[in-house]
């Protein structure tokens, strides 16, 4: 049996993305999911999903004492980010021991921030996703993994939206042992 790892996640409830993404991690054991964090917005999605698993309402969790007594009590290793939608401040990323991972719904460098896929659409850039670990520049971290496409000028935004979330999944799903083990290169 392995010994699973406490970490904590940045998530927003209401979005299916963050939904299937919290729900691969409890699938694959090699975590402890020891909190969620979520902005305010999302405390009506609670115990609706994961009831066990302690939350977080805020959206600013690099100012919160509570959150940061929580890391450090908990011994949280590391953090994994599914959707959170306010950009990580970097006294946040210095609390997390082995780096926050996140997906980003597009082929990094290109289009960072939340309208990848108006700019993969209007650049005409590949298509794909991204996980990377984040630093204090937006978008910016080291690539961990990447699926890229050549992108197809008939593909709408609703198509490029869905498949690079399913590409963001997929890498989270080929990766979590990876980084589970400390094993993946940047």
């Amino acid at each position: 049996m392995i010994k699973r790892k406490n970490i904590i996640i940045l998530a927003d409830t209401r979005d299916e993305f963050s939904i299937d993404g919290i729900r691969l991690i409890l699938q694959k054991k090699y975590f402890k999911i020891k909190a969620i964090i979520v902005s305010k917005k999302n405390q009506r999605n609670k115990k609706k999903y994961f009831k066990k698993i302690k939350f977080f309402y805020d959206g600013f969790p690099h100012k919160n004492h509570k959150i940061i007594k929580f890391i450090k009590d908990n011994k949280i290793e590391l953090c994994i980010n599914v959707g959170f939608k306010n950009r990580v401040r970097q006294e946040f990323l210095r609390l997390i021991r082995n780096g926050i991972f996140n997906i980003h719904p597009a082929v990094l460098p290109f289009n960072k921030g939340s309208h990848s896929t108006f700019y993969t659409i209007m650049n005409n850039s590949p298509l794909g996703a991204t996980l990377h670990l984040m630093n204090k520049n937006f978008d910016s971290g080291p690539i961990v993994d990447q699926i890229k496409l050549k992108n197809n000028l008939f593909y709408d935004a609703n198509y490029v939206f869905k498949k690079s979330r399913e590409f963001g999944l997929k890498l989270l799903k080929n990766n979590l042992k990876k980084i589970y083990l400390n094993k993946f290169k940047k």
